[in-house]
């Protein structure tokens, strides 16, 4: 105190100013930091459930390009053939979708690589030799036994089998990271916006299974359950938030919220529970 005895009033009154304005500076910088944060965790969520679009997506095209030559060999009619080029024009676009976003440097980076390969050897030994074969039978200048030795080779089912089954280790792993919970959730959203029910309910259950943490899932839940008039499953429900709302200190933001505190959404639990209890 001595030494501030010894400073002028004007001084006095800059050192406050001083201080203030670096108080200030500090909260601002902390809450510019947490808006970064907030918005690169969004950007990741969006890239997350890009990412699993894609892969379905994938995984369709695989089953088109499959479908449309077993059409086309068992009948010859080349109209099966516009869904094996659809498909293979869907994976062509689809495939670099996500070498784009998937990292180089991971593992499944690595097997949707290997995915490519795969495939382009089914193409070339299997798919494309029998589809020229059934072409020379529609010209009569091979016969129909040589295309079904061809197919119960096993050399395309085999194949085909094999690309499945790495398209099914992308998608584990993929699953495996912790963004794809919130990612799940926002695929809820959108299918529970578009009156999607069911495909809304099994994302929001994928959400809670990949994060049992994941409070706002199970509210989601709920929403669609009241929305299918099952209220004792809302209810269920209800209480599992709740009681994940209650290991949380009021003022705490919920995560995958607009803002909503554990207090605010922990009150709009209770008025859900209580709209449950009315039917």
């Amino acid at each position: 105190m001595s030494v501030l005895n010894h400073i002028s009033l004007r001084n006095k009154i800059l050192l406050l100013v001083v201080l203030v304005f670096f108080c200030f500076v500090s909260v601002s910088f902390v809450a510019y930091q947490a808006l970064i944060s907030t918005n690169e965790r969004e950007q990741a969520v969006k890239d997350a459930y890009s990412i699993i679009m894609h892969t379905r997506q994938l995984e369709t095209s695989l089953h088109m390009m499959e479908s449309g030559e077993r059409g086309f060999l068992i009948t010859g009619d080349p109209v099966f053939l516009e869904k094996y080029e659809s498909g293979k024009q869907l994976y062509l676009a689809t495939f670099g979708e996500l070498q784009r976003q998937i990292p180089i440097d991971s593992s499944a980076y690595a097997l949707l690589e290997e995915v490519d390969r795969e495939l382009k050897k089914w193409k070339s030994q299997v798919a494309e030799p029998l589809i020229d074969l059934r072409y020379a039978v529609n010209r009569n200048e091979a016969s129909l036994e040589q295309v079904i030795q061809g197919v119960v080779s096993r050399a395309g089912p085999n194949s085909f089998a094999r690309i499945s089954q790495i398209v099914g280790q992308v998608d584990a792993l993929i699953k495996a990271h912790p963004l794809f919970a919130p990612a799940y959730y926002l695929q809820a959203q959108i299918a529970e916006h578009h009156g999607q029910l069911e495909a809304a309910s099994a994302a929001y259950h994928r959400s809670v299974y990949l994060n049992p943490h994941l409070i706002v899932g199970y509210i989601g839940i709920a929403h669609v359950y009241i929305q299918l008039h099952q209220p004792e499953a809302a209810r269920h429900t209800l209480r599992s938030a709740y009681n994940l709302l209650r290991s949380i200190a009021d003022f705490q933001i919920v995560d995958t919220t607009t803002g909503s505190t554990t207090a605010e959404l922990r009150t709009y639990v209770m008025l859900l529970i209580e709209k449950c209890d009315s039917r």
